[in-house]
């Protein structure tokens, strides 16, 4: 029989809404995401792999504002994670 679906243990990838993207240097952003069932470690990371910011999201939240700190024009991935939850989104920043 064929299996459909995730694998046993697998975290399924969720969808982050960032707005505004892009976004100022130093601007607050805001996202949106699924419901977190406990708390979960938010990263901000360059295109060379490197964490540039990070910052603890509380258990049941599904939104938060983060404040970008001085981070150089580029694209950069935000990763949301804890052991049950798994999301992304890219984020492009845009020096005035």
């Amino acid at each position: 029989s064929l299996h459909v679906g995730l694998p046993k243990g697998a975290v399924k990838e969720n969808a982050v809404k960032v707005f505004p993207n892009p976004a100022a240097a130093n601007s607050t952003v805001h996202l949106q995401y699924a419901t977190l069932q406990e708390n979960a470690l938010l990263q901000l990371i360059d295109i060379n792999g490197k964490v540039v910011q990070h910052q603890w999201l509380p258990a049941w939240s599904q939104m938060q504002n983060i404040k970008l700190n001085n981070l150089s024009s580029g694209i950069y991935l935000l990763r949301i994670s804890n052991t049950g939850y798994k999301g992304t989104a890219k984020v492009i920043v845009q020096n005035e």
